[in-house]
């Protein structure tokens, strides 16, 4: 039977420091090894590629940019633009902040906003401008659309369209 001594028990701390040690140097290894290898994929993304990327999911909100495209399609349709409303990003984010302040969720780093546009035209038009929303490098769903059409009015006339656009961004890291 063996005794334990202060000397024995001082090795084993040691061994066990030593061990704990050498699993945090590993982990570490392979968060670097994991790192460089994201690294390299970054890196060869092309430029345009990047810039595309970029306007997919830019890493913020340019309702500006947006409201500017948007009514430049209109405006090459012959539609009107009537109004936008835009949302206060920034009441609706502190707002969703303390709702979740105390619930344990996991987040995601996309953020999103919608934007109403009321627009008039003829239906054709609006079906050209909703094709060129699609077909825009900006990410963006239809999330609402509401047509009014006045009494009494043919099938291509002039018509009220209100459209809620869902627009997406990366959240900003902290």
């Amino acid at each position: 039977m063996s005794q334990t001594t202060p000397q024995n028990d001082a090795g084993w701390r040691t061994l066990h420091h030593v061990s704990v040690h050498n699993a945090a140097i590993q982990e570490s290894d392979a968060l670097l090894t994991n790192y460089t290898e994201l690294k390299n994929k970054v890196n060869a993304i092309s430029a345009q590629d990047q810039k595309n990327l970029e306007k997919i999911l830019p890493d913020a909100v340019d309702v500006v940019r947006l409201i500017l495209d948007i009514d430049s399609l209109a405006t090459k349709y012959g539609l009107t633009i009537l109004s936008f409303e835009i949302p206060d990003i920034e009441s609706e984010l502190n707002a969703k902040a303390k709702k979740n302040a105390n619930a344990p969720t996991e987040e995601s780093p996309v953020m999103k906003a919608v934007l109403t546009i009321e627009c008039e035209g003829s239906y054709a038009d609006f079906k050209k401008l909703l094709v060129d929303i699609e077909r825009s490098m900006s990410l963006m769903d239809v999330v609402t659309l509401e047509v009014k059409v006045a009494d009494g009015a043919e099938s291509q006339a002039e018509a009220v369209y209100t459209l809620g656009l869902q627009t997406y961004w990366l959240k900003e890291i902290k």
